[in-house]
């Protein structure tokens, strides 16, 4: 169960631009010998939160009203970008009439299906997921760099605000799925799934890092470095990251509904269908319009809801605002 729930929150994590390369790329090999250090503490801050979510078994339905009215937009058009990426892998790989159309209609429909036992599936494919990223990493990391990682000089702080919205993102997406493994463990065994998740993050991270720094200079800007790389393979190499790409799309796709499910009154019969009728229809906008303007506000707006539910908790807000307007006394005076 343990494992489970930690490769099943991993397999939650990485969706398909964490497969591709290009959220590797992007966040940590462009910044060159400082990109050891952003995977270390992009795998930190994604195993404190899930920590922090486990410990507080921080649940959506309890969100505030205004919260799940903004996260359920923006958690379709994530879905929808998954879905999206799917029907392009079908069209890619299969060359049958409207294969696009059928791709992302049967992985959706699947996602659906998957997400109300989310953790048994997300699991199980985790445990295949990870091994196979791990091995397209090697595969990568055997090439010989084309030319050196010229880049130019690093922004640490903008490396690091980003960061914090790439953690706030992922965490976001998987809130589903941690809050479902912290309702059915223990306190301590939440401790060990965020430490099991934590540890294998962090090898992903380092695995993807090295495996991809080296290219830096030369795929700093390409859509799908992964995808490039293991085209030196020639079919094999591109079917294995097609695989990859697809369980990632999947298993992301999948925490997703699971979350969005949550996010509906429980009085609908029918939540998943609804789910998946909103991602279709976000997908229709296509994958890179979704991932450019979509993911950066749910990775921060996650993160103010997560965090803002405990500030309201704690009646910090409610304490300040129901002393404006009110007439010290002599206790307050003498505080």
């Amino acid at each position: 169960m343990l494992f489970s729930a930690g490769f099943g929150i991993v397999s939650a994590v990485v969706g398909a631009g964490f497969a591709s390369g290009r959220e590797i790329m992007h966040f940590f090999s462009r910044y060159g010998p400082w990109s050891w250090c952003l995977c270390a503490l992009a795998a930190g801050m994604m195993g404190g939160l899930t920590a922090w979510i486990m410990q507080e078994r921080f649940e959506m339905e309890n969100a505030p009203c205004l919260g799940k009215a903004l996260l359920l937009p923006l958690f379709s058009a994530a879905g929808g970008a998954m879905t999206a990426a799917a029907g392009e892998l079908f069209a890619l790989n299969l060359p049958l009439f409207h294969a696009r159309e059928l791709g992302a209609l049967l992985t959706l429909g699947a996602a659906v299906a998957a997400s109300s036992r989310s953790i048994r599936v997300l699991g199980m494919i985790g445990k295949i997921l990870t091994p196979l990223m791990l091995l397209a990493f090697f595969f990568c990391a055997r090439l010989i760099p084309e030319q050196d990682a010229m880049l130019s000089s690093p922004n640490l702080g903008t490396a690091l605000v980003e960061l914090l919205g790439y953690c706030g993102l992922n965490v976001t997406l998987s809130v589903g799925i941690i809050s479902e493994a912290a309702q059915q463990c223990i306190a301590e065994d939440r401790k060990i799934i965020s430490f099991i998740t934590t540890v294998l993050l962090l090898i992903l991270l380092l695995a993807g890092n090295a495996a991809l720094l080296p290219h830096a200079g030369a795929l700093h800007r390409a859509a799908l470095p992964m995808v490039v790389l293991l085209r030196n393979y020639g079919k094999p190499g591109f079917y294995l990251s097609a695989v990859v790409l697809y369980l990632a799309v999947f298993s992301t796709l999948t925490a997703i509904i699971q979350a969005m499910r949550t996010l509906l009154p429980q009085r609908i019969s029918w939540r998943g269908g609804a789910c998946g009728c909103l991602c279709g229809l976000a997908s229709l906008l296509g994958f890179e319009e979704i991932v450019g303007s979509a993911y950066p506000v749910l990775g921060w707006l996650g993160l103010l809801l997560i965090f803002g539910r405990k500030f309201l908790k704690a009646g910090t807000i409610r304490r300040a605002v129901s002393s404006i307007g009110r007439t010290p006394n002599k206790e307050d005076n003498n505080r």
